[in-house]
């Protein structure tokens, strides 16, 4: 599974009013095989195709809605231009209005008028939110995503069935998102492996399988990318160090150059 892409979704935790994103995808045949800890919900308006699903394969066809997992390996791919809206939810939200992305196991594909009504009102509310001044369109936006995220969960959820394999996949995600969390913070294997609940040769083996890096490799990927936030805001290069977990300029500046390209300081020019 090396050649999958694990998303941050960094550009909608910046937002902390609305954690959402919404973009139109048109004429687009290929979608590249990625996984994130947050929900991803699209409404396909144009086309058909399929959608490489966990270990599944799904067909679907314009009017239907996906609902992708926390955690799940999804790729959309079709012979012919597919056209469709994708809404990314930071967990956060989610969270914060009582609803767990991992204990819920949404139904990946259906057909819903209802929910395609909501889905619209989120479209045309994040419009507004982009360009209007109203004072309400914050409050707008958040009700029509938590109205949409009520709907799928009240109709619209299956029953998850749990094997070895899929527990071993939640060990691993339990771990990046710790990570996602704890980033700014010291994070040992042993860390890591006490809040899976398994032995950390088992984590350190089993998250190289799985994520095609090493635990170490990760944390400082994720680390580099928050510092790039860090660092567009204004912040300085030793600032942005310290605020990101990292315990020496001079390893900041490696790591950052070897996993980003370039030095940190390029940032600040």
């Amino acid at each position: 599974m090396s050649n999958h892409v694990y998303e941050y979704h960094l550009d909608i935790r910046k937002d902390k009013l609305c954690p959402f994103k919404v973009k139109m995808v048109s004429n687009y045949s290929v979608y590249s095989c990625n996984w994130h800890e947050n929900i991803e919900i699209i409404y396909v308006t144009e086309g058909s195709g399929k959608m490489q699903y966990g270990n599944k394969e799904l067909d679907f066809t314009a009017g239907e809605i996906i609902v992708v997992n926390s955690g799940e390996l999804h790729r959309l791919y079709s012979d012919k231009d597919i056209n469709y809206y994708y809404l990314l939810i930071d967990e956060s939200f989610c969270a914060e209005n009582g609803i767990s992305t991992v204990n819920y196991f949404f139904t990946p594909k259906f057909q819903s008028e209802k929910s395609k009504s909501l889905y619209q009102k989120v479209v045309d509310k994040y419009a507004e939110y982009e360009k209007s001044h109203s004072k309400l369109r914050v409050a707008m936006l958040r009700m029509a995503v938590l109205e949409l995220l009520i709907d799928i969960c009240e109709n619209h959820v299956e029953l998850e069935i749990t094997n070895n394999s899929v527990n071993c996949e939640k060990y691993i995600k339990k771990a990046i998102g710790y990570i996602e969390h704890h980033y700014n913070q010291t994070i040992t294997l042993e860390t890591l492996a006490n809040e899976c609940g398994i032995t950390k040769h088992h984590l350190a083996r089993e998250f190289k399988k799985y994520t095609g890096q090493t635990i170490i490799t990760h944390l400082n990927k994720t680390r580099c990318k928050n510092a790039e936030v860090c660092l567009d805001e204004g912040m300085s290069v030793t600032e942005t160090a310290m605020e990101c977990g990292f315990e020496s300029i001079s390893y900041f500046s490696r790591t950052y150059k070897k996993l980003i390209g370039h030095s940190p300081s390029l940032n600040k020019k």
